[in-house]
């Protein structure tokens, strides 16, 4: 009877991991896509294809940095500032979060808000945020 149990409980554990890794795959898929639709502007399919990512994997920081970068540029600011939180709340190191949410920052006049986040962006190592941080002084 041990016997058996041993044996059901391997299978189980054996179809959840290879569901796992079915999901990682398609999470990753999805992303592949809303990379591809955020780098030719096309907004609406990049946040679908986001999202569809998120059903999958709820902690990709990167799609949630996609989503940010599609309703900013659609000048949906507060939606914008709520992905990019949500990014940076993933991973707290994702120096381009923090970047475009200082961005954001800027446009809704929260300079204090945008300098601390460029700043943040630029310890964690961001290239070319100098320019950014020429307002900050």
């Amino acid at each position: 009877m041990k016997k058996y149990s041993i044996l059901i409980l391997s299978i189980i554990l054996f179809a959840s991991c290879g569901s796992e890794k079915k999901d990682i795959e398609e999470a990753n898929e999805h992303l592949k896509l809303a990379r591809k639709y955020n780098a030719e502007s096309q907004w609406d399919k990049s946040i679908a294809s986001a999202e569809d990512c998120l059903e999958v994997d709820q902690d990709n920081a990167e799609a949630y940095f996609i989503l940010g970068n599609a309703y900013f540029n659609k000048d949906k600011w507060e939606k914008s500032l709520e992905y990019y939180n949500k990014s940076i709340e993933k991973d707290s190191t994702y120096a381009d979060a923090y970047f475009n949410r200082g961005n954001v920052k800027f446009y809704l006049n929260d300079k204090n808000g945008a300098c601390e986040d460029y700043l943040k962006a630029k310890d964690l190592g961001k290239d070319n945020v100098s320019d950014k941080l020429k307002g900050c002084y």
